[in-house]
């Protein structure tokens, strides 16, 4: 198939595939055993197809300023989170190994959500908006409009997580910008786990894979 052929039939795809996936995060009764179906699902469509898209993948930056950010806001995160969870007496063994059992698990949680997120969102949205935008518009520009289209998309699935909706924006604008300006997608997914899988635990007393980890919180 010619590859603007393919273009062409692509954008109803991509429209049928986006009512379907707002049906199923806004009307679903989901859990983490069907997130993680369906996200690989759609990982492995973008691992096979996704070379003809035409979304051109940002050019790896030297390590600076922006990763040093992320790798202590990270940091800083987790072992907050931990020490949170000694303070208010909530580690023992069974919570403590439920924690690092949920961390694994949610880096391959996070690298399916972040390569749909910014290997295909991110850089659609970033095509989307030079086409919308004058020819002039510079690339900072362009990838802050880029990311700001990509946050608000990501918040709007987390939408039955009203707790989360904010934060999910925030962090979904921020994880877009710097994947668009450095181009490190495994920096996204490492931050992202450490994160949210320790802080949904000690903090927020929430396991986000109950049908995986059964193990007792113990306390």
């Amino acid at each position: 198939m010619p590859q603007t052929t393919f273009l062409q039939r692509w954008i109803n795809i991509e429209l049928l595939l986006s009512i379907a996936l707002l049906l199923y995060f806004l009307g679903y009764n989901r859990d983490t055993c069907s997130d993680f179906i369906v996200c690989s699902s759609l990982s492995l469509l973008l691992l096979l197809f996704g070379n003809r898209l035409q979304l051109s993948t940002p050019i790896v930056a030297p390590f600076g300023t922006a990763d040093w950010i992320l790798t202590s806001i990270a940091v800083l995160a987790f072992t907050g989170a931990w020490f949170y969870g000694y303070y208010h007496n909530k580690i023992n063994p069974n919570s403590a190994l439920t924690a690092i059992c949920i961390t694994g698990i949610y880096f391959y949680y996070a690298w399916i959500q972040h390569f749909l997120a910014q290997r295909y969102l991110a850089l659609r949205m970033q095509r989307f908006c030079r086409e919308k935008s004058a020819p002039d518009i510079g690339a900072k520009q362009l990838n802050l409009r880029a990311a700001c289209c990509t946050g608000l998309v990501f918040g709007l699935l987390h939408i039955i997580y009203p707790h989360l909706i904010l934060v999910s924006t925030i962090g979904g604008m921020l994880f877009a910008y710097y994947y668009l300006t450095t181009g490190r997608l495994w920096m996204v997914v490492v931050g992202h786990s450490l994160i949210a899988s320790a802080n949904l635990f000690w903090v927020l007393d929430d396991n986000p894979f109950t049908e995986i980890v059964t193990l007792p919180f113990g306390y």
